[in-house]
């Protein structure tokens, strides 16, 4: 197992490597395993990227978000600015049902709520909402209800995650239950445990997800 320095230092490394973030704008402080990014950065998306990039380091067990997002000084917007936004993203995505999305924002946090049938539409809609700037933060409250008793292909599900570039999907274990999959074995990161469990979502008929991957460390 890493120690926290070693650690520390790999988490450190892999926020050098992403091309959005500037890492003297992020600290990172590490104990048992569980890493806390701090800073401020002038938009959401480097938040969201910060994180997934500590997530993605082998050996780490958890991760604690507490990077403030902050305009410039110069710069301001509004909630009404950020809200009107935020509408016409969505509506610029066929995809996303926004007539079933409901949208609140306060003081730049962007609460979003409704009951729609994808989880992937469901991720589309907070992933669209990341890239605006002004946002601090995101709250997705927006419930899956999929088509009922809808079959689940296991097979299916399984060659899905062997498919997926990100995930050393040899080790995992595929149990269905109704309209339920539990997920058991062994995968070598947080964001490959994350990964996995957003395949599971992505499949018809999936209601529920019970995710007990347990993470490999070297």
């Amino acid at each position: 197992m890493k120690t926290n320095e070693v650690l520390q230092q790999d988490v450190e490394d892999a926020l050098l490597w992403e091309p959005l973030l500037d890492a003297a704008e992020i600290g990172v402080s590490v104990k048992n395993g569980i890493v806390t990014l701090s800073g401020i950065v002038d938009n959401y998306l480097k938040k969201m990227q910060a994180e997934k990039a500590a997530k993605n380091v082998a050996g780490v067990k958890a991760v604690v978000e507490e990077i403030e997002v902050r305009l410039p000084g110069s710069k301001f917007k509004s909630d009404f600015d950020i809200a009107e936004e935020v509408v016409a993203t969505l509506n610029d995505n066929w995809n996303i049902p926004i007539e079933k999305i409901g949208i609140k924002v306060e003081n730049g946090y962007v609460y979003l709520s409704g009951t729609i049938p994808w989880n992937y539409q469901k991720e589309a809609a907070k992933r669209m909402v990341q890239s605006i700037s002004g946002v601090k933060d995101i709250v997705n409250l927006i419930q899956v209800e999929a088509e009922p008793n809808k079959a689940i292909d296991r097979q299916k599900l399984i060659d899905a995650l062997l498919r997926h570039w990100a995930i050393n999907a040899t080790n995992i274990q595929v149990e269905v239950t109704g309209n339920t999959v539990t997920l058991k074995g062994f995968v070598s990161s947080l964001y490959q445990k994350e990964e996995a469990e957003r395949v599971v979502w992505k499949t018809p008929g999936v209601m529920g997800v019970d995710n007990q991957l347990n993470i490999l460390f070297d």
